[in-house]
């Protein structure tokens, strides 16, 4: 394995050896604001429907993942937990097992944005995500920067449809993903690095509301190996403190907006079982939906 730089205390080579012995994997999305069934006549970006057009399945988790974090990597007992922290179904949890662990897919996409656009974004961001799944340093630039979020503004946008009938990404925002290769003008995209003893692949969704005006956030983040991915965004966030929470601390970086020059991953101090919690509810002040 090809060394990794340390800062301080942070061992980011450490990152990648704790997956050896892991020998599942939990992956544990949480609705925002209520379970559904998955309405599959209507692609979720161009919103195209009837008898024409084919609804494909969309995998939540990217699938070019399995190629990193492999069997080899993770073990070969492989199991998804699903639990839902809000509304009707609170406290229900579902598992099964599978054979990768980018293995859950949703019928949300048609065949044209699939094999498309949104495959082109997926070829272009993976050989920029690869090194920090791996825990090796990685730069972007800012255009790499653009295209690591965009990728990760789509799969929020697919993501909170698998969990929620009350999307919060508009019919607009996700227009803007399909047409203009970029996120929303709504939506920050930040990442972390993290040394977890926990689960290689995991998925967190937060739904927030302003009761004064009825505006939604959501923040969806991902951990994909050694890499947190956060996608925070929605028509409430000019308000509930998403200044402060985004403002440059030692343990994220901003991507988009993005910086002006060159970023470097990871950052000075990377995330750990005990400080992922408050990254994932960065409102936490605030009552979630549900």
């Amino acid at each position: 394995m090809a060394a990794v730089r340390k800062t301080g205390k942070i061992r980011y080579r450490r990152i990648l050896c704790e997956f050896v012995p892991i020998q599942s994997v939990r992956v544990t999305p949480v609705t925002l604001l209520t379970s559904r069934t998955v309405n599959n006549t209507k692609c979720i970006f161009c919103g195209r429907t009837g008898a024409d057009i084919k609804i494909t399945k969309e995998h939540t988790f990217s699938n070019w993942i399995n190629e990193i974090l492999t069997v080899g990597i993770v073990g070969p007992d492989i199991t998804y937990e699903r639990s839902i922290q809000h509304g009707a179904q609170a406290a229900t949890v579902n598992t099964w097992s599978a054979t990768v662990v980018a293995d859950h897919t949703v019928r949300a996409v048609c065949k044209d944005c699939n094999n498309g656009w949104m495959k082109r974004s997926e070829d272009a961001a993976a050989p920029l995500i690869e090194l920090m799944i791996k825990g090796q340093p990685a730069q972007l630039a800012v255009d790499q920067q653009i295209t690591v979020a965009t990728w990760a503004a789509m799969k929020a946008a697919v993501f909170e449809y698998a969990w929620s009938g009350d999307t919060i990404l508009t019919t607009a925002d996700r227009g803007v993903i399909m047409t203009q290769d970029r996120p929303p003008a709504s939506v920050q995209v930040r990442l972390a690095a993290i040394e977890s003893d926990g689960s290689p692949l995991r998925a967190r969704g937060v739904g927030y509301v302003d009761n004064r005006t009825g505006e939604k956030i959501i923040c969806l983040t991902l951990t994909i190996g050694c890499l947190v991915v956060q996608v925070f965004g929605g028509p409430g966030t000019g308000t509930h403190g998403l200044q402060t929470s985004s403002m440059p601390r030692a343990d994220r970086i901003r991507i988009f907006p993005p910086a002006t020059n060159t970023v470097q991953w990871p950052p000075t101090v990377a995330l750990n079982d005990q400080t992922l919690p408050a990254f994932k509810n960065p409102l936490g002040a605030l009552a979630a939906t549900g």
